[in-house]
């Protein structure tokens, strides 16, 4: 780092989970913008799903996997961040809620 700068930040903190908790929740909640801000793309009748299913996989994964190297993984985040991209995905392919279908379909 011999002539970069270092970044100045006002706070800094870590918790006893390693502020996996937060970072997680701020990601899902950061994904879920960038998918609403997606809204016409998903609701096209030109775009392929296909093509739907890249966008989403390139610009909404993108920012939820965010910074995921450094989290500490547990069953609980992984259903977290699992119901955030099926949430997703089923609106992409036109699943309701009400319809019922399972995951691995």
């Amino acid at each position: 780092m011999e002539d970069e700068e270092l970044e100045d930040v006002d706070s800094f903190t870590i918790n006893k989970e390693g502020g996996v908790e937060e970072d997680v929740k701020k990601q899902i909640q950061s994904a879920l913008q960038a998918f609403i801000g997606l809204k016409k793309i998903w609701s096209s009748k030109i775009i392929k799903e296909r093509s739907e299913i890249n966008i989403f996989n390139s610009n909404v994964k993108a920012v939820l996997f965010y910074g995921a190297e450094t989290w500490r993984i547990n069953k609980s985040i992984l259903h977290k961040i699992q119901s955030c991209s099926n949430r997703c995905m089923r609106r992409i392919i036109n699943i309701h809620w009400p319809e019922i279908i399972s995951n691995t379909d």
